[in-house]
């Protein structure tokens, strides 16, 4: 770690002061969100020296982090950005640190472990922020017995190379692309729901999840090679609403919405998070029958 990240913390104050862990495609939106509620990035953390940037030196090792006096002193807020199956054990050790923290989806790969997190962890779900999803929130569904959902996504090459491609590393479709959208239809028609049936294989799932006994939400998540043909989608008794036509939801710039939240000590708390992973998991196991 450079003296030059020494020197920019001394006169920062650190209840806004962030660090990143993991400086990939979704970090640089945690960046623009950082800097736009008026807070400090001061680290950034990755084990690729080429990751790092002159406005947020790095540390290699979060573990050696952790252990820094720098850490300890000077840095309040902690942002995860890494893969999906080191999100767990981050989000714990940096809670225990005394540090607040904000996890990319999804918080954990087991419902069981979001459960028992602390309150000082909240999760990036930036879907209920879509000014669709505020409308749709206020709506009466109690005559409403149809739901599709159609999420069809393009990633080439480099996504199936990458973490994001391995199942035990991402969670494989159901939470790597669809836990977004798992965790709309809770928080648009509740936890009341039984799982008709599910298939799935590693570009594709599908099936039909029925909410309290009367809304039949049949989905289907994709992921193709084409551009042509992308959609976030949910028709609700025909009626098409369309979230985003673009290859990532981060595109629509609504992390900002969750950082506002997480300022104000409000945001997606573990417990809150662990409904839709759970759900997930149900989908998993379905699929295995």
């Amino acid at each position: 770690m450079s003296n030059n990240l020494l020197d920019k913390g001394k006169d920062h104050d650190p209840t806004k002061s962030w660090v990143i862990v993991g400086n990939g495609f979704i970090a640089k939106k945690h960046k623009e969100a950082i800097y736009q509620i008026g807070h400090k990035l001061l680290a950034v953390c990755d084990y690729d020296k080429e990751k790092s940037s002159l406005e947020a030196p790095l540390f290699l090792n979060w573990k050696d982090m952790m252990d820094s006096a720098y850490f300890r002193d000077s840095i309040d807020n902690v942002a995860i950005c890494t893969p999906s199956f080191l999100h767990y054990k981050m989000a714990r050790d940096f809670a225990r640190a005394g540090k607040r923290v904000l996890c990319e989806k999804p918080l954990t790969l087991s419902s069981r472990e979001a459960e028992i997190l602390p309150a000082n962890i909240f999760t990036v779900l930036q879907l209920r922020h879509h000014p669709k999803v505020k409308e749709l929130k206020t709506r009466d569904f109690s005559k409403v017995k149809k739901v599709e959902m159609r999420i069809v996504v393009k990633r080439d090459e480099e996504y199936w190379n990458s973490w994001k491609g391995k199942e035990l590393y991402s969670g494989g479709i159901l939470f790597n692309i669809g836990i977004h959208y798992f965790d709309l239809l809770i928080y648009l028609f509740g936890e009341n729901y039984e799982i008709t049936y599910c298939e799935c294989s590693k570009e594709a799932a599908e099936g039909k999840i029925v909410f309290d006994k009367r809304i039949e939400v049949q989905f289907l998540l994709l992921i193709q090679k084409l551009e042509e043909g992308q959609k976030r989608e949910l028709a609700i008794e025909n009626e098409s609403i369309n979230f985003s036509s673009k290859n990532n939801l981060a595109e629509e710039n609504l992390h900002i919405k969750v950082y506002q939240d997480f300022i104000e000590n409000k945001g997606i708390t573990p417990v809150e998070a662990a409904k839709s992973i759970k759900l997930v998991e149900k989908l998993w196991e379905t699929s295995q029958l």
